[in-house]
């Protein structure tokens, strides 16, 4: 039997089945939704604009009437203040709302106010909270309307308007109306808005103007985010909220969604019996996936599933030989490798890390890293670890003290790497330990050596000198300081370039010098070079020269030792100068012998022609 595809077969059986009524469902449902909500979206946002519209107009027709007592000239004498309070009562009578006169000093004093009589005494304008109008239109010089506040002489919620006198340029004197809430709270419940909404009239500090809302609605419990639909006033700080609550946004969508899971139940039980047979088919192939072939059972026929047949039992045979070789690999490695959990607890260990440590595997295995370190040690290790579970550093590696099981202290190199699983959390540590005792025991001797090194040195024949990689002189021996006619503490800081000149006497280019041994010291382990002494005379000197390096092979410094062939090259110079002077003799002497020759050969053939003997023997020239 030929397997098929297992994408082949599931979409064969989704098509035959569910796919096309679920899709139809789908598209009608979301459709049907998406234009609820774009129509209750848009009437909520008209709802919010016309009011907060509304609202403008209403404030809008109080401003212009108050401007008209604000620059009438009876607010320009005291004494026509009671003129001007008959005409302020009709604006009282006309919009329902009291007017007051104020000064504008600080604070305030009302100079007449329509709810008192004429020339009672009154107490200073209230400053509330929020944004205050009286302040603000002496402050801009243009109208404002103020958040809500408690009237001292009303004891209600009031909203005030102020409108400034300008008089040349400046603010004489503020004409305030005060309005009772309840006129927008009046003003909203003749708006229609839609059962269970919530429309709400706030100031600048969010505290409630006017507000019409059902029972026991709490804003935010009942409303999310995308049912809060808000307009600005154009005159004011105010603010027009329509709230819908989350069960009446929703409710369309709760309808839809009952409408789609009845046609996918429908289409469900319809594809039901199909889907039923092909999973429990589908499902013992899968099945089979988990368990080693077994006779008798029947073959896979689906062709992904064949395949991952095959790629599970060949992943098993890969992964059973990769432990293999890496617990070999482990364990024959002459350095130390553990495997150790987040605590300290060793997890794994190979043969060197017993054989450093004195303990078998079983004991490591039942200790900690802890109970191997020196106390003084632990502080440096924690912090170490610390920066790797915190991703400061990749790894670390540094030379530490450990304690053997016979209680005797070794150094080893240890380098420490954090390995972590695939969610990127801090899984166990890999301890690399390198034994270096030896090289321990090599470095006391060295340092127990190095003053007779050093007289060596000192006394050496030749000039030794030490240079960092920047150039910067560090040791200048003794036979250096005599050749060279500079003192060590004199020497010693510059840079090794004020002995090199920036050209040879023979016109050679050594500006570069330094900085060529320097990065490339294997090209000039031996050079000759001319150098110039701290007096200006110059010196020829055979520089062997070799570079210091650091762990990472990186170049540190640079250590020359240089012999001084200024004789040897003054020598060399003049053999050259004597050469070249006998090569131009023997030139002028072979030249010499060369024309005596052709004369000898000349007259030769003369005689020969006389019919008389060769007068000379050039046989040694082949000549008869």
């Amino acid at each position: 039997m030929t397997p098929r595809p297992l994408a082949a077969f599931l979409v064969r059986l989704i098509w035959l089945s569910v796919l096309p009524l679920v899709l139809a469902a789908a598209w009608l449902a979301i459709d049907h939704v998406q234009t609820l909500q774009d129509e209750t979206r848009l009437q909520a946002t008209n709802l919010a604009q016309n009011f907060a519209t509304a609202i403008d107009h209403h404030l809008n027709a109080r401003i212009r009437a108050l401007n008209m007592l604000a620059v009438s000239p009876l607010a320009d004498t005291p004494q026509r203040w009671s003129e001007l309070y008959v005409e302020a009562q009709g604006f009282r009578e006309s919009f329902g709302s009291h007017v007051i006169l104020a000064d504008t000093f600080e604070p305030m004093q009302m100079l007449f106010n329509t709810r008192s009589p004429f020339g009672a005494k009154l107490p200073t304008l209230p400053r509330p909270q929020g944004y205050a109008a009286a302040p603000a239109a002496l402050a801009t010089g243009k109208p404002a309307v103020g958040d809500t506040f408690m009237g001292p002489i009303a004891k209600e919620p009031l909203i005030a308007i102020a409108v400034p006198g300008m008089r040349d340029g400046h603010v004489a004197h503020i004409l305030l109306t005060i309005l009772e809430t309840k006129q927008f709270q009046h003003r909203l419940d003749q708006e229609s808005i839609p059962q269970r909404w919530a429309l709400t009239l706030k100031d600048g500090l969010g505290d409630i103007i006017a507000q019409r809302a059902p029972a026991g609605f709490d804003a935010r419990r009942d409303v999310d985010a995308d049912g809060r639909f808000e307009s600005a006033s154009s005159l004011s700080h105010w603010k027009v909220v329509l709230e819908i609550p989350r069960d009446a946004l929703r409710a369309p969508l709760f309808s839809a969604g009952l409408v789609l899971a009845l046609v996918i139940v429908i289409a469900t039980v319809a594809g039901v019996l199909g889907g039923t047979l092909a999973g429990r088919r589908l499902g013992r192939q899968v099945a089979a996936l988990a368990t080693p072939p077994a006779p008798g059972r029947p073959p896979l026929d689906i062709t992904e599933i064949v395949a991952v047949r095959r790629m599970l039992d060949d992943a098993a045979a890969s992964l059973h030989l990769s432990e293999t070789r890496f617990e070999t690999t482990i364990e024959q490695a002459t350095m130390g490798i553990a495997l150790v959990d987040l605590e300290g607890r060793y997890l794994l260990v190979n043969r060197a890390v017993s054989a450093m440590l004195g303990y078998s595997r079983e004991e490591l295995l039942a200790m900690t890293w802890q109970q191997l370190t020196p106390p003084d040690e632990l502080k440096t290790d924690l912090e170490n670890l610390r920066q790797l579970i915190a991703r400061e550093i990749p790894s670390y590696t540094r030379e530490k003290r450990f304690i053997a099981k016979d209680g005797t202290i070794f150094w080893a190199n240890l380098g420490v790497t954090l390995i972590r699983t695939i969610h990127g959390e801090p899984d166990y540590f890999i301890a690399v330990m390198e034994d270096i005792r030896a090289r321990k025991n090599v470095e006391a001797a060295l340092v127990a050596s190095e003053q007779r090194y050093r007289e060596l040195v000192e006394n050496a024949n030749s000039a030794i000198v030490h240079w960092a990689q920047d150039g910067t002189i560090t040791f200048f021996n003794t036979y250096a300081q005599h050749i060279f006619l500079w003192n060590a503490e004199e020497i010693i800081g510059k840079h090794v370039g004020v002995l090199v000149p920036e050209r040879e006497s023979t016109g050679a280019d050594l500006s570069e010098l330094v900085r060529n041994i320097a990065t490339h010291p294997e090209r000039y382990q031996q050079v000759v070079n001319e150098n110039v002494r701290r007096d200006g005379s110059r010196l020829w000197m055979n520089w062997t020269n070799r570079a210091l390096r650091d762990e990472q092979g990186r170049v540190t410094s640079i250590l020359a030792v240089g012999i001084d062939i200024s004789e040897l090259k003054r020598i060399e110079d003049e053999l050259k100068r004597r050469n070249e002077e006998l090569e131009c003799f023997n030139q002028a002497s072979v030249g010499r012998e060369l024309r005596m020759i052709d004369l000898k050969r000349q007259i030769n053939d003369l005689s020969r022609q006389l019919g008389q003997p060769p007068s000379f023997d050039l046989s040694f020239l082949g000549d008869s």
